[in-house]
């Protein structure tokens, strides 16, 4: 899921993917590496008159790709509310590249700032900064991939269609106590390798080329994989979770 965000005076316009998972917002460089050419629009330094640049370089890595570039500071723009906060412009990215078609970027949404000469993040700078009055943010997803939302600081029951749960972070109970991270930046589910290991015995899973296959006959027998959020239970059937 993605949104359109300005960077700069006058604003330059990215499709940026929202990313739980990560704690900065980084763009593209207009000079940026030939393993990067797929990304549609890249950030002019130089075209901003509010631009920044602090000189530090900044590597960021992700679970199937490394971007290095450099801190730059600037105005962040969504919709009609506008807020300065730092990001990377990356230069360069090694690993897994094909998403990036896609879209332009990451927006980082992470509470907690783990990139090293960051201080802050974007959601921080946006309370300091009085666009919103609490760290918090939710989505609100619609089937097919359009028409959905993300709603910055407070958000009521009206603001979400349906019957909403809430839980706490600390209360996850997955076979064992199990701290799990709710990631927008990813499709898929990276569980414990014991557990991994355990579920691949019950569906009767073989390796080959670095790949698990099943028997198609055998998917009826196979059991639910059932995930527990406080209250809330979300239960996948096999044909959920076998390509």
């Amino acid at each position: 899921y993605y949104g359109i965000v300005g960077i700069g005076t006058p604003p330059q316009y990215f499709k940026l993917l929202f990313d739980t998972g990560s704690s900065i917002i980084w763009v593209a460089n207009e000079h940026r590496s030939a393993e990067l050419s797929m990304i549609k629009n890249a950030y002019g330094p130089r075209d901003s008159e509010t631009y920044v640049n602090t000189g530090r370089q900044v590597t960021c890595p992700y679970g199937n790709y490394v971007a290095t570039g450099h801190m730059a500071r600037d105005l962040i723009k969504m919709q009609s509310s506008q807020f300065l906060t730092y990001f990377s412009v990356v230069n360069k990215v090694q690993g897994h590249t094909d998403p990036f078609h896609l879209f332009d970027g990451i927006f980082g949404l992470s509470i907690v700032q783990f990139i090293q000469n960051f201080d802050s993040t974007s959601v921080y700078d946006m309370t300091t900064q009085g666009l919103i009055s609490r760290h918090m943010f939710a989505f609100v997803f619609k089937r097919g991939g359009a028409d959905g939302k993300i709603i910055f600081g407070e958000f009521s029951a009206e603001d979400i269609p349906g019957e909403v749960k809430v839980f706490y972070e600390n209360g996850f109970d997955w076979c064992t106590d199990l701290r799990t991270l709710v990631d927008t930046g990813t499709v898929k589910v990276h569980m414990p390798a014991p557990l991994v290991q355990s579920l691949l015995t019950r569906i009767w899973a073989e390796m080959r080329n670095n790949e698990y296959f099943v028997p198609c006959s055998a998917i009826a027998a196979m059991p639910m994989l059932v995930f527990q959020f406080g209250d809330f239970t979300l239960t996948w059937e096999p044909q959920q979770y076998i390509l």
